[in-house]
């Protein structure tokens, strides 16, 4: 098992991906058509749960993308499910303390190293490919750490020397709520903030991810440093599709609706 997101942050490249809430495996299959490097299927804040997201892998046999999962808490139980169907990388949210760094690495790893159950199902092939399995299993799973309360970003140093994350996310819309600014993510401290996680990430020589905060945000996160970009959802892409077709017939959303959100995770 060749975990190639993994691959691109060891080497300090930028990798981009989608946020998948749809239970739709035509829409995975359609992603995986675009140039973009993962997507991570969300069982926190949307629908999705083991049995259906195990679909939605499916589409992406053979394909160049790395499916990850965001687990709905640090929970043993939940990442080893979500690993069993066939992720690559779990996102595990909730990363405030060195030792919930270090129980989500367990969690994520074969003992010695961890304490993974052994009982994988899709992700060694049904059993036809177990001993490849095995032995890859603890190198190439990416294992990502969701930063997104004051708690977390003071502690972020101390949690980065453990060594226990590969990767940290930056979730911009808790960020904020921790800070006293729910739903503005764009808020000046906010933004202050999520620049000093991003320093500490470097200091540590930790790729640091983040969500998006939108689509002109970009090329601008890409060159601050972020290697690892939600540049969009499933949400995010319908409804600027949508709107846009709209808008050039002259018509907008349905009467009764209030103002757009920002789509974050």
């Amino acid at each position: 098992m060749k975990n190639r997101v993994k691959e691109l942050l060891e080497k300090g490249e930028t990798a981009l991906g989608v946020w998948v809430n749809f239970d739709c495996a035509e829409y995975v299959e359609i992603l995986s058509m675009f140039d973009i490097d993962w997507l991570v299927f969300d069982s926190e804040h949307s629908p999705l749960d083991i049995p259906n997201i195990q679909r939605l892998l499916m589409p992406l046999n053979g394909s160049r993308i790395t499916p990850i999962i965001r687990v709905p808490w640090n929970d043993m139980v939940m990442v080893k499910r979500a690993l069993d169907i066939g992720a690559q990388g779990v996102l595990i949210p909730w990363i405030n303390t060195v030792e919930d760094a270090l129980y989500a690495r367990r969690a994520c790893m074969y003992p010695p190293e961890g304490l993974r159950g052994c009982g994988p199902r899709r992700c060694s092939s049904y059993g036809l490919e177990s001993a490849e399995y095995f032995a890859t299993a603890n190198h190439e799973t990416l294992v990502i750490g969701q930063i997104e309360t004051l708690q977390a970003v003071n502690n972020l140093d101390k949690i980065l020397e453990t060594k226990a994350l590969d990767c940290i996310f930056v979730g911009p819309a808790d960020l904020a709520t921790s800070q006293g600014h729910v739903g503005q993510t764009r808020y000046p401290e906010n933004l202050k903030t999520i620049e000093r996680i991003l320093e500490i990430g470097k200091a540590h020589k930790t790729p640091v991810g983040i969500y998006s905060l939108g689509p002109d945000w970009n090329n601008k996160l890409i060159e601050q440093g972020f290697q690892f970009i939600a540049i969009g959802s499933t949400e995010s892409f319908f409804i600027v599709g949508v709107k846009e077709v709209l808008d050039k017939v002259g018509r907008g959303r349905a009467k009764g609706f209030g103002k757009s959100r920002e789509m974050e995770p």
